[in-house]
């Protein structure tokens, strides 16, 4: 009449495993159960035995399950206060630089500082912003202070990567690195990416001869410097007739493949 170890084991399982609504209906089922067996047999004692360990396994099972709930409501909670941003830069009539961010989260988050780095100069430069970005929301002209580009060399091409610092409820998130080109003649372009020369040398004899570097589908600065280590090393290996599947081809103009 009570069962086997393994059947109890079985029960127990089933009701760890099934939702709240099956887990009462199966609680209502032993309770009608164990009253029939109360009647049948009024004087012993195994009745009560069963209702105390079948009692015992049903709030057991039901506390586990409530707190199972309670674990996932409060990871669902967390992840909709995390940051979720994406983001980028936009050129204006005037020539003019800023950034936008959208919101793809839940949850508000102010852009606190937009860093920069360069290719001439890896150490990255913070401009302070304090701008808000509700919840699903485009925040379009967020500034942006370009006279960084005033002290670098004057190239017609500027190749540099941004970052945003987003302050959340809960985190501080500091968005990947993003690369652009800003073409300064003869008018100012900006295109997402890397584009236009990106001037190598052989590190064996200095050669220079207006060698180039293929950006293509370089998403930062920091894999387009590891490219061109691994271009200068090739220079280097075959000085001095460098040669390099990384080296834009004589005839190439202007490389104008972004990336997203």
């Amino acid at each position: 009449m009570i069962g086997s170890p393994c059947a109890w084991g079985a029960t127990l399982s089933s009701l760890l495993s099934s939702g709240k609504s099956h887990l009462l209906g199966v609680s209502v089922g032993i309770a009608v159960a164990l009253i029939a067996l109360v009647l049948r047999y009024p004087a012993s004692t195994v009745p009560m035995t069963v209702a105390t360990i079948l009692l015992f396994c049903a709030v057991f099972a039901y506390v586990l399950s409530s707190q199972e709930n309670i674990k996932l409501l409060r990871e669902q909670l967390a992840r909709q206060e995390l940051v979720f941003v994406d983001f980028g830069l936009k050129l204006d009539e005037t020539g003019s630089l800023s950034a936008w961010a959208a919101n793809l989260g839940t949850s508000s988050f102010v852009v606190s500082g937009v860093d920069v780095r360069t290719q001439e100069r890896s150490t990255s430069q913070r401009c302070p912003v304090n701008v808000v970005v509700p919840a699903g929301k485009l925040k379009s002209k967020i500034p942006f202070d370009d006279r960084i580009f005033d002290t670098l060399r004057s190239d017609a091409f500027v190749h540099f990567d941004i970052s945003l610092r987003c302050d959340g409820l809960v985190e501080n998130h500091q968005t990947r690195w993003k690369g652009f080109t800003v073409e300064r003649r003869p008018r100012r372009q900006l295109e997402e990416g890397f584009t236009g020369l990106w001037g190598v040398a052989c590190p064996k004899c200095s050669r220079f001869d207006f060698m180039g570097m293929r950006t293509e589908g370089l998403p930062n600065l920091d894999s387009a410097w590891r490219r061109q280590t691994q271009l200068e090393n090739d220079l280097r290996a075959s000085c001095p007739s460098h040669r390099s599947a990384l080296l834009l081809p004589s005839n190439g103009k202007k490389q104008l493949v972004g990336v997203s």
